[in-house]
């Protein structure tokens, strides 16, 4: 086993602290998050080759919730400072998109679609360039689209229907050139 560096130990303290918000996790989906294991193994976590740190945490559909999770996604997840793809759709997460989030500056992926979250996106997503998939879709989310949406330049599919936002589509997402699908029905 390779002796764990700052950055490896900073990225399996941010998935402790994921893992430490959940109160309960059905049927074990968790059981490999323990110390037995080196975190690159553990269900759900992949790890680059050349780094070891944490480049996708894929937790999809896992049931990853309703009275089983003790608060939010924690801010702690903007430590994985490596991760290109972060799936938590269909999950029942509560309460709002942490900010600490954006601290994932090398985020290609981020899907948090049907994971009953609230409250109004941080205009901060709209910073976050390395974005192709923003799956927003079928939360509670509420305010308005951020128009710093429109600095996503690489955005290629943004989904945000199903939720409760209000007013105009912003004018900015008219520069998103590598925008290939954008869907924004059933909002207020």
């Amino acid at each position: 086993m390779d002796t764990p560096t700052f950055g490896n130990e900073t990225d399996k303290l941010a998935l402790l602290a994921f893992k430490n918000h959940l109160v309960d996790v059905p049927n074990g989906i968790l059981s490999s998050w323990n110390d037995s294991l080196y975190f690159r193994e553990w269900e759900g976590v992949t790890c680059g080759r050349r780094h070891q740190r944490v480049t996708a945490l894929r937790l999809e559909g896992q049931s990853l919730g309703g009275s089983l999770l003790h608060g939010s996604i924690p801010s702690d997840i903007g430590l994985l400072r490596r991760i290109q793809h972060l799936n938590l759709s269909t999950n029942y997460l509560q309460d709002e998109i942490p900010m600490g989030i954006t601290n994932c500056s090398n985020l290609k992926t981020m899907d948090l679609t049907r994971s009953n979250l609230t409250g109004q996106i941080t205009f901060h997503v709209g910073h976050m360039s390395k974005l192709q998939v923003l799956g927003l879709g079928g939360n509670g989310l509420t305010g308005g689209i951020p128009f710093t949406f429109g600095n996503l330049s690489a955005l290629q599919d943004l989904l945000v229907a199903f939720n409760h936002f209000e007013g105009g589509i912003p004018h900015d997402l008219g520069r998103l050139k590598s925008l290939e699908s954008m869907r924004l029905t059933a909002n207020n």
